[in-house]
């Protein structure tokens, strides 16, 4: 747990002193900067800081003391002046996870309201771990709420809080190959039974990265409309 809540930080550290080192390398240093040079050096390092704000990013870990292998899959979104970020990760590859994290989570109930692109709004559990918030459902779940992320433009996620309710806007364009790479590195097994683990022909999908890549799903399944819970 530990290891994988470094990496998500570590994801928005490293854009940031990246874009601080390029700018650096870029800067002339026989002369003292005009005050448009840094004005306009300022106004690109927020770009770049901004833009990371709007990239799915994946990322590999091993902790060094277990030498559990993290795999995740991440963004981040800003409420005000607060940063949070909603990942999927895979642990010793093949447990499936799906959490948001933050530097302001303080929910005052854990049943959370969130809709993906135009589509019903859906109802989802999570529960709280270390100041974490994780997906409170099976492995099926799971995997049903990942394909939905890799299918979708936009997820909206409003959770209760004391004087109001947050707002949390991530944008999914580029999820689906992040998590395609997170996919290849974990070997979640497929649920059996259920029609949404199927493909077009009705054969059960051979791996979870098959189920990512189907886009027929999205038209042959009415998934959207139901609680993840329940899948």
């Amino acid at each position: 747990m530990k290891a994988s809540l470094l990496l998500i930080a570590g994801i928005f550290v490293s854009i940031v002193l990246s874009a601080e080192n390029e700018l650096k390398n870029d800067a002339v240093v026989e002369n003292e900067e005009t005050s448009d040079q840094k004005n306009a050096n300022e106004d690109r390092l927020a770009e770049v800081v901004e833009s990371a704000f709007e990239e799915w990013e994946f990322r590999e870990s091993v902790d060094d003391f277990t030498d559990e292998t993290i795999s995740i899959a991440s963004v981040m979104t800003k409420e005000g002046s607060n940063v949070f970020s909603l990942f999927v990760n895979c642990r010793n590859n093949k447990s499936l996870n799906v959490g948001i994290t933050g530097n302001y989570i303080n929910p005052t109930e854990y049943q959370f309201r969130m809709r993906f692109d135009s589509y019903k709004p859906e109802n989802l559990r999570f529960s709280e771990q270390n100041d974490v918030l994780f997906l409170d459902a099976r492995q099926r779940g799971k995997q049903i709420f990942v394909k939905k992320l890799a299918s979708a433009s936009r997820l909206l996620i409003r959770f209760p809080q004391f004087r109001r309710p947050v707002d949390l806007d991530f944008p999914l364009s580029g999820a689906k190959e992040s998590l395609i790479s997170l996919a290849n590195k974990c070997k979640t097994k497929i649920a059996a039974g259920s029609a949404k683990f199927r493909d077009n022909d009705g054969k059960k999908y051979g791996s979870f990265v098959d189920m990512l890549e189907d886009v027929t799903w999205v038209d042959r399944y009415s998934a959207w409309n139901k609680n993840t819970e329940e899948d």
